[in-house]
């Protein structure tokens, strides 16, 4: 009788998709993960808004600390994401601090007499630093981090696109996707 309780409550625990924390604020990137992994049943994610420090450091490196960092405030599983920008005319900067990079060029775009984010104006001057250098090239990598608890050791995915800089056209939205 114990024997088949448990088998039981094992065969449930395997039906059930795990329920991971996407530490984000975007719901329609934990919608295109939910969706993604929902096919395979084993694993379900739902956001969850969690304001971490931003990391010095290598970027697989800060992937796992804001996953481990995550998890222990949570309590539970996590993802987070982690997106850099390497330009190689700048020798991979900004990498990791991409962000801080694309967020300053936002305000000083929405500050200019008539600025305006949404027309991608705040990228520019990017666009200039690195015609400059006569080197376009540049690669996009994204570092998802999963860790399963506050104790389990974090698990890292990476994917990497290779490309080049090109002046913005078209509209993208208030936000660009780093």
């Amino acid at each position: 009788m114990e024997w088949t309780s448990r088998a039981a409550e094992t065969v449930e625990m395997v039906r059930k998709p795990l329920r991971v924390a996407f530490i984000t604020a975007n719901k329609d990137k934990v919608k295109e993960m939910d969706t993604f992994f929902k096919a395979q049943r084993f694993i379900e994610f739902y956001p969850l808004k969690m304001d971490l420090p931003e990391w010095m450091g290598e970027p697989d490196s800060i992937a796992k600390e804001k996953a481990r960092q995550a998890a222990r405030e949570h309590g539970g599983a996590v993802l987070v994401e982690d997106t850099s920008f390497s330009l190689e005319a700048l020798g991979g900067f900004p990498g990791p601090y991409v962000r801080s990079l694309v967020d300053t060029f936002e305000e000083a775009a929405k500050s200019k007499p008539g600025g305006d984010a949404d027309t991608h104006e705040f990228m520019r001057p990017l666009v200039k630093i690195v015609s400059a250098f006569q080197n376009p090239g540049a690669i996009a990598a994204t570092r998802f981090c999963l860790c399963l608890g506050p104790t389990e050791e974090p698990e890292l995915f990476v994917g990497i696109v290779k490309g080049t800089v090109v002046e913005p056209r078209g509209t993208q939205g208030s936000k660009t996707t780093f």
